[in-house]
């Protein structure tokens, strides 16, 4: 499906969609405030103390609804306790649509997203969000369906039209190198939320809450500890190093191809599909 609006009348629509819901629930949204539009759409309906989510990103999956599986992982982290953002107390949970949009609504935390997570508070959330999540009881899917996903958006320019085609046989390349790489590993597939950055942390007075679950998954413990050192980590779980270099690089790849495929999406997306594809160029 192609993308028919400029990222105004894609922002315009999905303020709309929000607020026209929230106010059936009287939630007073006079002041919205767009907070991130590199992949959804998010938004804090202020003066409220609700955020809304709104799927407006085409490359999302089309048998499932993402939106939905992160809100049934976030209840049931909710009630587990875990130190994560949880669904608005002030709208039910559920997947609202208003058009051709899904909207799912959020409590607003008063807090800070820094690009440096590199931080000890930050491990003993992750500690308690895998206890929480390992009680999941709905299906999390394998880790290696989102690479293999990145991988058919190679299959020809209509999916990734800016990348030359010397890029895209050189990212299959590296996808094909990276795999058979991964099975020579012998790792144990545990629940993991699998896209922790800097983006997904916000950094609140009572410490670090964890956001965004549509990636949340089946694989190996060490995707979520890839940007932390170390010297954070003195009570952290064996992992593996070589394993976690193999994954950092699938990060870049999958990263890579899902921005180079909709590259004026927003500047970080851009910004985003430039360095990791440097990035794969200087390691391979």
């Amino acid at each position: 499906m192609e993308e028919n609006f400029t990222a105004r009348e894609r922002r315009a629509r999905a303020i709309e969609a929000a607020t026209k819901i929230a106010r059936t629930y009287r939630i007073k949204a006079d002041a919205p405030v767009l907070l991130k539009d590199s992949n959804n759409t998010v938004i804090h309906l202020a003066p409220s103390a609700v955020v809304a989510k709104v799927a407006t990103s085409t490359l999302r999956k089309r048998r499932a609804s993402n939106l939905e599986h992160e809100l049934n992982v976030a209840v049931h982290l909710a009630f587990a306790g875990a130190p994560t953002v949880t669904p608005s107390n002030e709208i039910p949970p559920a997947v609202y649509r208003h058009e051709d949009l899904e909207v799912t609504f959020w409590q607003y935390c008063n807090g800070e997203v820094r690009e440096e997570i590199d931080r000890p508070e930050l491990v003993a959330a992750l500690t308690h969000f895998h206890t929480a999540l390992a009680g999941y009881p709905g299906a999390l899917n394998p880790f290696t369906e989102d690479y293999e996903r990145c991988y058919s958006l190679l299959d020809g320019g209509r999916l990734s039209p800016e990348l030359s085609p010397a890029d895209r046989r050189f990212l299959r390349q590296v996808y094909e190198r990276l795999s058979a790489n991964l099975r020579a590993f012998n790792y144990e597939c545990v629940p993991v939320h699998s896209e922790i950055h800097g983006g997904n942390v916000i950094w609140t007075d009572k410490g670090p809450l964890l956001i965004d679950f549509e990636s949340c998954c089946r694989g190996p413990r060490e995707l979520d500890f890839l940007f932390l050192s170390e010297r954070n980590m003195p009570a952290r779980p064996s992992l593996d190093e070589q394993l976690m270099k193999v994954l950092g690089d699938l990060r870049s790849f999958r990263v890579a191809v899902w921005c180079w495929s909709q590259p004026d999406r927003a500047p970080e997306v851009r910004a985003a599909a430039e360095f990791h594809l440097r990035r794969l160029r200087s390691l391979y």
